[in-house]
């Protein structure tokens, strides 16, 4: 069979375990367990090297597992008798077990029977055989089974570990199946990726399909779409450029989409909040613009508003708040009701930090001009009612009636007078 036709269908079982297994990680927030696996597997290569006389995948995949397990049964062991963060055991771990790798790859009498060790470093696509690639999408189907078979299970676990053993889940076997399919996941992708870069694959998609999404269904969808993608560029890529490795290509293309995503996501990218917070921004300016026509005494012109206000002019206009005629800028009866509404907020709340949390007269003025762009009409009339709907703000000055009548005090006086008597 064509050896580019066999790491592209390397790469594919590659891509689908790594995406499958890696938003479960994601999760549980141990993204750098796949870290410290795919180091602490290296001495495990290496033993499967020492054991195979023809580099026998299948024993490589048995010793590597092993290796794998043992060194997650030395962090739990840690984390139990140590005070020791996970993540300061899993460093400890992570660079004790690849010094004993590259120790032993280094180690002269073995150079025979380690050759073609170099290729589980940064991986390498094209000295795949196909009895290699039959032994990858054979384990890459079992890890995809079981992935599917124990979804729920490893969902509530991960989310709610109490939940989950009130359901009759095991917490320990779920857990194990958990770590098996990481560790499986790792094994069977590091010949593809390379032990350096490997962890990148089952965690970098993950995350990049977080930012796409917050449903745990189609994050796995889209982390399994993503890992394929990059899985598959890197290999194009290492075959026409066979200088470079599939593993450093595989990372950087992931790297370059969870660039993209991070940047132009519908949820969580850089370009909506910096439009939103555009949006906010301009929304506070014409606030603040209102107010300032409203306390003017006359009508100014347009070249006596500040510069900052100039710029919101346009957007006030559409709300139907000002007009400008002969040059000069008028409030509209809905401008002159925002603008009061923005000072019965304003000064409603200057008069509940005082009144209600102790605050000194002369330390609330910043932070009502904060809140009076945040606050909404029934909270303000809430605040209103606790204050007993109080006529001054504690420098003297009038505050605004409301602008709904339902909501005004003696509207509510009234409502509550004729309730009475119909029920007399």
């Amino acid at each position: 069979m064509n050896t580019l036709l066999l790491a592209i269908i390397t790469s594919i079982m590659v891509g689908l375990i790594c995406g499958a297994v890696g938003p479960h990680a994601l999760v549980r927030r141990i993204s750098l367990l796949g870290d410290m696996i795919s180091h602490a597997i290296l001495p495990g290569v290496i033993l499967g090297f020492l054991l195979s006389e023809e580099r026998n995948l299948w024993v490589i995949f048995l010793t590597s597992s092993a290796v794998s397990l043992f060194a997650i049964w030395l962090l739990n062991l840690l984390n139990q008798v140590t005070k020791l963060k996970t993540d300061t055991s899993m460093g400890l771990i992570l660079g004790g077990f690849f010094g004993i790798g590259v120790m032993l790859i280094s180690y002269g009498d073995w150079s025979s029977k380690l050759a073609g060790v170099d290729n589980f470093l940064f991986g390498q696509m094209s000295n795949l055989s196909l009895t290699d690639t039959y032994s990858i999408t054979i384990a890459a189907v079992l890890v995809l089974s079981l992935t599917w078979i124990f979804q729920r299970p490893l969902l509530v676990t991960s989310f709610d570990p109490s939940f989950a053993i009130n359901l009759g889940y095991s917490s320990f076997l779920i857990n194990l199946v958990f770590y098996s399919l990481v560790t499986l996941a790792i094994v069977i992708s590091v010949q593809c990726i390379g032990v350096i870069l490997v962890s990148s694959l089952l965690i970098i998609p993950a995350t990049t399909a977080h930012l796409l999404t917050d449903s745990m269904k189609k994050l796995t969808l889209i982390s399994i779409g993503i890992a394929l993608v990059s899985s598959l560029i890197g290999v194009l890529g290492s075959w026409f450029f066979t200088s470079i490795p599939a593993g450093p290509l595989v990372t950087i293309t992931a790297s370059l989409i969870f660039i993209l995503s991070t940047i132009f996501s519908p949820h969580h990218g850089w370009l909506k909040s910096f439009r939103a917070k555009r949006v906010q921004n301009s929304l506070i300016e014409g606030h603040h613009a209102l107010k300032w026509l409203y306390k003017k005494k006359e009508s100014p012109l347009f070249s006596e508003l500040p510069k900052a206000f100039q710029k919101t002019l346009q957007e006030l206009e559409k709300l139907e708040q000002i007009i400008q005629k002969e040059g000069q800028v008028l409030l509209t009866s809905k401008g002159k009701e925002a603008a009061e509404q923005l000072i019965r907020k304003h000064r409603l709340w200057e008069t509940y930090l005082t009144e209600q949390l102790g605050y000194p007269s002369d330390h609330v003025h910043a932070d009502a001009d904060k809140i009076e762009h945040l606050l909404l009409d029934h909270e303000v009339e809430e605040i209103a009612k606790i204050l007993a709907y109080p006529k001054h703000d504690p420098h003297g000055q009038p505050i605004p009636a409301s602008s709904t009548p339902s909501l005004s005090p003696s509207t509510a006086t009234g409502n509550s007078t004729s309730t009475q008597g119909q029920l007399s």
